[in-house]
């Protein structure tokens, strides 16, 4: 089936060794030719190579899945996320066109590691071996090489060839079910949860705190192991108009999710955000939803989340911005199961800001972090029993003249038949424990319908 597409990778990038010259920087060369359209993710779940990856947009225009690795970017707690940006950043500017790094960050790259997070550094970009791409209403099939003065293009080339015929077409269906959940465990339990709101709620009334926002854990133990990629699928068709996103960095850890949450994109020096806080559920009678939404725009303890949410991101941005558009009020963002607030910004970048220094100022926002930014994560590190490894934090891709990052929420780390759920609430003066805790079973609602809402056995 792609037999004359990878002749054709196979020539494009062979002409690009041949211009490559014998010296100048370290840098990506890219090929790619167009293909018959195909599932992009769809795609990537027939590829048996040990480090894969997927990003989609949230409005599906822009799907992208990634097998292999041509050039890989990893760091510990002692490269910073400006550093680890500003490393891809250095390679992308000798790279071919169309060339991105696809990856993302630890919430708290300084802080304890933990199960089940062994497998994901402070922060991992990888530039793909291959690549299937949809896009601007194409399908494309690109392959990209690491190239260096002194390489050897014939043997590089047969490398590539070897990565090309080694490809598998995808399968025409996914699973009709995934394995049924034998076992769920909730950390932290319901007493030690409302003992840790309780413990917020009396720093809100001291005024050391405006609001932190708690995560919850949810281990599931499944009968079999389950396709990542089959259960990417499913959600995200269940939970439009979302991100979605999957990292595998070699063997079978897999962190996956889909996020309705913007950090940041950038085009050129154009920049825009959002701040999405506040949520409420849904009703399938029309009338009764339509009058949860109404009610939930009027929400005293809603508008106060999502209003220090906002102000501490507009703050953020004005050091960020040579212009920046006052944003207009609270919009609705309507999902399946949920509803959002959300504020959205635009504004024109200051000379000299890098998307390193975008992520550093905004990441963590009080979205998923706090207010004040130091004083929330220290009660998250005090309260929360776990590490929250890449859940809630950024996410997406570099390119030279672009960027997309969002933040890592609505996600979960598989690995074989263990599937461990993250979902989180912000805790400010008027929040229930109990109230919460609801609120993250609704977020948490799209998994356990995408596993076909299969019941607990014990």
């Amino acid at each position: 089936m792609y037999a004359n597409a990878h002749a054709r990778l196979i020539e494009r990038m062979a002409a690009l060794l041949r211009g490559a010259g014998r010296n100048g920087p370290a840098r990506v060369l890219r090929a790619e030719t167009e293909i018959p359209d195909v599932p992009p993710l769809r795609w990537l779940g027939a590829q048996k190579t040990a480090e894969r990856a997927y990003w989609s947009g949230r409005d599906d225009a822009f799907q992208w899945a990634a097998a292999g690795v041509a050039h890989r970017i990893v760091g510990t707690s002692d490269t910073t996320r400006a550093e680890a940006a500003d490393l891809c950043a250095a390679v992308l500017d000798s790279s071919s066109p169309g060339v991105r790094f696809l990856g993302g960050f630890r919430f708290n790259a300084d802080g304890r590691e933990g199960p089940p997070w062994e497998s994901f550094p402070a922060h991992r970009f990888v530039a793909p071996r291959v690549e299937c791409v949809r896009a601007a209403g194409r399908t494309v099939l690109a392959c990209n090489l690491s190239w260096s003065p002194g390489m050897q293009p014939n043997a590089a080339l047969a490398r590539l060839a070897g990565d090309l015929r080694a490809l598998r077409p995808p399968a025409a269906t996914v699973p009709n079910s995934f394995p049924a959940i034998d076992r769920r465990l909730d950390e932290p339990s319901f007493p030690k949860w409302r003992k840790g709101v309780q413990s917020v709620l009396e720093d809100c009334a001291q005024g050391t705190l405006a609001k932190v926002v708690l995560a919850r854990r949810i281990a599931l133990d499944l009968a079999a192991p389950i396709d990542a990629c089959a259960l990417l699928e499913r959600l995200s068709a269940d939970s439009r108009p979302c991100f979605a996103f999957l990292f595998q960095p070699g063997g079978e850890e897999v962190f996956l999710g889909a996020t309705p949450e913007l950090l940041y994109r950038r085009a050129g020096s154009e920049l825009r955000a959002e701040a999405l806080a506040g949520s409420c559920g849904r009703d399938p009678d029309p009338a009764r939803d339509a009058a949860l939404g109404g009610a939930f725009l009027h929400s005293v303890k809603e508008l106060v989340e999502h209003r220090v949410v906002r102000a501490t991101i507009q703050a953020d941005l004005r050091e960020l911005c040579s212009d920046l558009a006052p944003p207009v009020g609270e919009e609705l963002v309507v999902l399946p199961h949920l509803r959002h607030l959300v504020t959205r910004f635009q504004g024109v970048l200051a000379p000299g800001i890098t998307d390193g220094a975008i992520l550093e100022r905004l990441h963590p926002t009080a979205a998923v972090g706090g207010d004040p930014r130091a004083a929330a994560l220290d009660a998250i590190a005090e309260l929360e029993n776990f590490d929250r490894g890449w859940y809630a934090a950024p996410v997406g891709w570099l390119a030279r003249d672009a960027a997309e990052f969002a933040v890592a929420i609505r996600s979960a780390h598989c690995a074989g038949d263990r599937l461990t759920l993250f979902a989180g609430a912000g805790i400010v003066p008027g929040s229930d424990p109990a109230g919460e805790w609801e609120e993250n079973e609704r977020k948490l609602a799209p998994f356990l319908k995408a596993l076909d809402g299969n019941g607990t056995r014990s």
